[in-house]
């Protein structure tokens, strides 16, 4: 069986006090069947953009604790299998310090 890296990076975007841009990412990786069929599935697979995203609030709280105030935090969310990009989208995160709410489907 061949297999095939599939990366989700998850970006969140902010501005700041001086209504400057910033930005943190981050991202996982797992290896996957090299099967078209099954990159698709992959791909549409939900639950690992949540782990991404989980991953992104993960660093958050530990580098930008003060943007978890429970406000809406703007995402773009890339797909790349064997690092080209197959999927790219946005969303909207919620982030709070008991947890986040993850918006996959609202347009920027």
């Amino acid at each position: 069986m061949d297999t095939c890296t599939m990366k989700i990076e998850v970006t969140a975007f902010r501005n700041d006090n001086d209504n400057g841009l910033e930005s943190i990412s981050a991202s996982i990786g797992v290896p996957i069947e090299s099967n078209r069929e099954v990159i698709r599935k992959m791909v549409d697979n939900q639950e690992l953009t949540v782990h991404a995203v989980e991953a992104l609030y993960n660093l958050v709280g530990r580098i930008r604790p003060d943007w978890l105030d429970d406000k809406d935090t703007r995402l773009k969310i890339e797909t790349y299998v064997n690092g080209y990009k197959w999927l790219s989208c946005s969303g909207h995160v919620t982030m709070k310090p008991e947890g986040f709410i993850f918006d996959p489907l609202r347009a920027n």
